[in-house]
C-alpha cells in the first residue's frame, strides 16, 4: 500500500499487486526400483522448470506410500536447468513419504525459508545474488537411501505469478 499511497505514486510490479496467477500440475508414477527410481541418497526428479522472475505463492504436494521400509524422505529446492543445485531444500527438507501424504502446501515448511519470502522472486528465494534472467527447475531430491521404495503416484500444484 505504500507504494500506491506515495505521492507521486510507485509503480508496484504486477507479480507483487494485481498479477495473473498461474499454475503448473502434474502427478506421476515413482518407480519402485531400476533406473527411474529414487531410491538413493541424492537421486532427484524434476516436477517443473519455471522461470527465474517467478513468485511462487503455493506449492502443495501430495502421494501415495512411497516407501514400506525405511523413510523416504525428500527434500523440495531448485536446480539450474543443467542439473547443478541451486537451493536443494529452500522450499521444504525431508518431506516423509513413507505413507500417503494429504495435499499440503510445503512453501514454508524449510526452516530457512521465511515468510517474509513470498513476495520474493524465485532467484531470491533460491538466494542469488541477482535475476539471472533464465529459468530454475524444481526438483524433489531423495535424502537418504530407502530400503523399500514401493511403486506409488506423486502429485504437486505450483501456483505462481510473474511481473
Amino acid at each position: 500500500m505504500t507504494d500506491h499511497t506515495a505521492n507521486p505514486s510507485v509503480h508496484t510490479p504486477a507479480g507483487q499487486w494485481g498479477g495473473r496467477v498461474r499454475v503448473v500440475t502434474d502427478a506421476f508414477e515413482i518407480n519402485a526400483a531400476g533406473s527411474t527410481g529414487v531410491d538413493a541418497d541424492g537421486d532427484y526428479f524434476t516436477l517443473c522448470r519455471l522461470p527465474s522472475n517467478a513468485r511462487i505463492l503455493q506449492f502443495w504436494v501430495a502421494s501415495d506410500d512411497l516407501d514400506s521400509g525405511s523413510n523416504i524422505a525428500l527434500n523440495y529446492g531448485v536446480y539450474q536447468t543443467d542439473g547443478t543445485i541451486v537451493d536443494e531444500d529452500c522450499f521444504a527438507s525431508a518431506v516423509s513419504h513413507q505413507s500417503a501424504v494429504a495435499p499440503t502446501d510445503i512453501r514454508f515448511e524449510a526452516a530457512a525459508t521465511n515468510i517474509d519470502s513470498w513476495y520474493k522472486e524465485l532467484w531470491e528465494v533460491a538466494g542469488a545474488s541477482a535475476d539471472p534472467k533464465d529459468q530454475y527447475d524444481i526438483v524433489a531430491t531423495n535424502t537418504a537411501a530407502t530400503s523399500g521404495l514401493q511403486a506409488g503416484t506423486l502429485s504437486f500444484m505450483i501456483m505462481y505469478t510473474l511481473d
